[in-house]
């Protein structure tokens, strides 16, 4: 006897039917039963259901006369079974017969699994008959039930039943919990038919998870809504009950005595676990009606106790439904007394809980008014995207008076920064500007929210223009003035500013703060001083940073710190200085572990993911910067970074045309948010693609808009993405003058700089441009220099470039190093995961005839069960875990091809599962 526990939707069908058909079942016979929710249960309904579908005429040989006694409840099976006996006049004595006959029947039956579905709800007479069975058990009978946890009363029943069987009988009890984290994703996967876990937009699994509670039958029936209406992003919003998931769900709840309907109502609308004492309040019951109502919820499971002592719905969907079904006005009614309750009961008080009860409670005044609270709240504790919302919300509502608006609107402006949705705010900031009678102080901190706001969302427009003229209109706060001046001192911005005037910002911005005796604006201006020198390559820039103060002791204090920490370590990654950029963000996380801001956490991530790509640390790292991506997808202005990351992923992986898009896209976004950075490295792989597919005008095009914007400003330490692209194009257009005009300009802007990772790609330029010459040996040299440069960073993938360049340039001289280099630079490009390039070394090396470090196709040899050298390849690849169209991709053959291999590999090898392809493949063929 097999007993599956588990709640309603858990899967206990569909484990005993999967198990079913499992190869250890052979030739049983298999008998399947269902006990009904029936107002009149049925007396013995499930088994007469189960033994319908028995091979009757198969047992009737070895059966006596007893069975007869099963015609009246067999009528359709009678044919095959013997006489009806003489009914007996002592009920009891007729029961005990039936019992005797349903197990004679079994028994005659032979090997047999009997299936009896959802026992907590099976009738007296079922539950003595398997007591009966229990007691004396046909000796080849299998009983597998199937019952819900979450119905206490039913479970009670059975498992009292159960309770004594006899010793010959096996007892396995099976208790399905629900689903995790993992497990929701991967679901979710296969009713999309998404191949891989991390397509799935991160935010929405968590979303799923959270509201579903990992119940399978609950997260495939919203997922399959979705799936429906094309509605799965990296938004979720508020999730729909789906039909069947609301029907199981009501049908509990209206089953409810009134005060339990009550009490989950209250319950529904209160959302969070609460104790016994507030559900009492927001239900307006005494606490023994509470008592008795909480019971018979969780006796239905519709309510679960979660933590003790406190009381909710086992996911957020049921609530949802039951909240839905709720009349109108009998919620408004409860909102209000949940309201009123939480406002006396707790301290401190749930002030964002108290807004919300108060507006469904249709009572503007009151939650308006605990809206700015908890907004305030909000901010102070680093939760910046709450505030925004309840300030959104609160300064759109009608009829807010001019003090309120306008003090809401400041706050909204700070708040709004680093909430990663800034879009709304943006609207309702300008709203106020154009409507409202502001000083000129006022609308000078507005505008300069505004100006903050447009860069994070990708949108800047006049951003110059604007950010100026605050500075103006902040002349009463000469604080916040020297913060909107050290903005306009960025050089990174696409401005028409030179570096001269970004250099005489700077300046204002440090003479107004060192006027100012404010330990905030202190630590803001020195720490962007600091980054704003190594942004342009300038050595003062590192003498700058340890004058950066650091024993500041406010939240405001430490924010500045990490703002000023966050950027030197994005500006020392940019100059070449990985490990000093890993120092400074060390510092930056650890002032975040005590602040622990949200955005923050977003942003920091975002670095260190740059870092690790710089590095060479890609494990999982193109899971990390979707899941980035997804997170700040309303802030393209903030997430140019992490955009450009997953662009050089994607490009390195060989899925180029996703690569196009992603990068094509930051673009867009980097031009829009006026940040010169991003636009340089996007426009460097973008023209790389269009190089490689022969496409050298295009790739002109992009190259020489990203030169541009380094001429402008002066910025050659930012060339270092773009110039060997640029040089690469120039030289295949045959212009060798434009060429060495460009290498001269990048060499005199980087004079007196300090910048190893322009000077790396300098080196590039030039032994470019000497190969072309015909000075190989020089051209030698200089691509040495680079990789030893790019080494020492260092960075690997730059690197193995660098080293593949001069081997192609000794091959040129049929200098035989050039192999040995070239299997070095394949070597580092698939241990990082670099498949595009490690296809193109691969395709060299056997150009030049070098021998690989493992084998390659040749000729048309029959291998018979040994693998061949592309099955050898394939399945080494399948057992590192890439999957078909990575394999296909990398391989230049079609993902069908990859398919057959990988089935014929598992085939000679004698295995089942493609997770240990590789070590046996290697094993088989002597690949090292």
């Amino acid at each position: 006897m097999a007993i599956v526990e588990g709640e309603a939707g858990i899967g206990k069908t569909r484990l005993v039917h999967e198990a079913l058909g499992h190869s250890a079942i052979g030739n049983r016979q298999v008998l399947v039963g269902h006990c009904h929710r029936l107002r009149e249960p049925f007396p013995l309904g499930p088994v007469i259901e189960a033994l319908r579908g028995a091979d009757i005429a198969a047992a009737s040989g070895s059966s006596s006369s007893l069975v007869g006694a099963l015609r009246p409840l067999l009528p359709e099976l009678a044919a095959h079974l013997p006489a009806c006996p003489e009914p007996l006049s002592d009920p009891r004595a007729q029961r005990h017969r039936v019992f005797r006959a349903l197990r004679e029947m079994l028994s005659a039956l032979g090997s047999v699994v009997c299936v009896l579905e959802d026992m907590h709800w099976a009738d007296e007479s079922t539950l003595e008959l398997l007591s009966f069975l229990l007691s004396d058990p046909p000796s080849e009978l299998a009983l597998v039930l199937t019952s819900r946890m979450d119905d206490a009363d039913g479970m009670a029943l059975v498992m009292r039943a159960l309770s004594h069987p006899s010793r010959r009988v096996l007892k396995a009890r099976i208790e399905l919990p629900p689903l995790s984290e993992a497990q929701v994703r991967a679901l979710a996967c296969s009713v999309l038919d998404i191949d891989e876990p991390e397509e799935l937009p991160g935010m929405f699994a968590d979303h799923l998870y959270e509201r579903t509670g990992g119940i399978p039958f609950v997260v495939e029936e919203v997922m399959s809504l979705l799936r429906d209406r094309g509605a799965v992003s990296s938004e979720p919003g508020a999730l729909e009950v789906p039909r069947a998931v609301r029907d199981c769900i009501l049908e509990r709840f209206d089953a409810l005595a009134a005060d339990a309907q009550l009490v989950a109502g209250a319950a529904a609308v209160v959302e969070n676990p609460v104790g016994e004492d507030l559900l009492g309040k927001v239900a307006g019951l005494p606490p023994a009606r509470v008592r008795r109502g909480l019971t018979e919820a969780l006796r239905v499971g519709l309510l679960a106790e979660k933590p003790k002592p406190s009381y909710s719905f086992r996911h957020a969907l049921a609530a949802q439904a039951v909240y839905e079904h709720v009349p109108a006005p009998q919620r408004r009614w409860l909102h209000l007394r949940a309201a009123r309750a939480l406002e006396s009961g707790l301290d401190p008080l749930p002030l964002s809980q108290i807004a919300h009860h108060f507006r469904e409670a249709d009572l503007p005044r009151q939650w308006m008014r605990y809206a700015e609270a908890a907004a305030k709240s909000a901010h102070d504790e680093g939760d910046d995207r709450s505030a925004t919302q309840l300030l959104q919300e609160a300064l759109a509502t009608p009829g807010l008076g001019h003090a309120a608006r306008v003090r809401m609107a400041t706050e909204l402006g700070i708040a709004a920064l680093y909430s990663v949705a800034p879009i709304g705010a943006i609207a309702l900031l300008e709203r106020v500007l154009e409507e409202e009678d502001l000083t000129a102080t006022v609308r000078g901190e507005l505008r300069f929210s505004l100006c903050r706001l447009r860069f994070h969302a990708g949108d800047a427009g006049a951003w110059r223009e604007q950010m100026a003229r605050a500075v103006d209109e902040l002349e009463g706060r000469p604080a916040l003035a020297a913060r909107a001046m050290i903005n306009l001192a960025q050089p990174a911005r696409l401005t028409d500013d030179t570096l001269a005037d970004h250099l005489a910002w700077l300046e204002r911005a440090l003479d107004a703060a060192q006027r100012q005796d404010d330990p905030v604006t202190h630590v803001a201006a020195s720490a962007q001083r600091a980054t704003i020198l190594l942004t342009i390559g300038d050595p003062a820039g590192w003498e700058a940073l340890d004058e950066i103060p650091t024993g500041g002791g406010s939240a405001e204090e430490r924010l500045q710190l990490l703002r000023g920490y966050h950027s030197l370590a994005q500006a020392a990654l940019d100059l070449g200085y990985s490990r000093r950029a890993e120092e400074l963000l060390d510092r930056a996380e650890a002032i975040h572990e005590e602040i622990d801001h949200t955005w923050w956490k977003l942003w920091l991530a975002g670095t260190r993911a740059s870092l690790d790509w710089t590095v060479g640390r890609w494990e999982r790292l193109e899971a990390r910067v979707r899941a980035l991506v997804e997170h700040t997808a309303n802030t393209p202005g903030a997430s140019l970074e992490d955009h450009v990351v997953l662009g050089s992923l994607l490009l390195s992986r060989g899925a180029v045309e996703d690569a196009a898009r992603s990068l094509t896209s930051t673009l867009i976004a980097a031009r829009g948010a006026l940040w010169a950075p991003p636009l340089v490295a996007a426009s460097g792989h973008l023209a790389r693609i269009h190089l490689d597919r022969g496409e050298v005008d295009a790739a002109g095009g992009v190259a020489g808009r990203a030169l541009d914007v380094v001429r402008r400003k002066g910025l050659w330490v930012c060339a270092a993405k773009v110039a060997p692209m640029a040089v690469d194009v120039l030289l295949a257009q045959g212009d060798r003058p434009a060429a060495r005009q460009l290498v001269g300009e990048f060499a005199s802007g980087l004079r007196a700089r300090d910048a190893p990772a322009a000077r790396a790609a300098l080196a590039i330029c030039r032994g470019a441009l000497a190969e072309a010459d015909g000075r190989h040996a020089e051209a030698c040299r200089s691509f040495a220099r680079a990789e030893r440069a790019w080494h020492s960073q260092p960075y690997p993938y730059a690197a193995a470039l660098a080293r593949e360049r001069r081997a192609v340039c000794l091959f040129g001289q049929r200098d035989e190093r050039g192999g040995e280099l070239l299997v070095g630079a394949l070597e580092t490009f698939e241990a990082l995961g670099a498949r595009w390039d490690a296809a193109r070394v691969r395709a060299q090396l056997r150009s030049q005839g070098t021998v690989l470090p493992y084998p390659l196709r040749g000729g048309r040899k029959s291998y018979g069960r040994e693998l061949s050298p592309k099955e050898s390849e394939v399945a080494r690849l399948a057992g590192m875990g890439w999957s078909n169209r990575e394999i296909a991709t990398a391989l230049f053959i079609s993902p069908h091809t990859v398919a057959g291999h990988v089935s014929s590999a598992l085939r000679k090898l004698g295995l089942t599962s493609r997770q240990v392809l590789g070590s046996s493949a290697r094993q088989s063929d002597g690949v090292r």
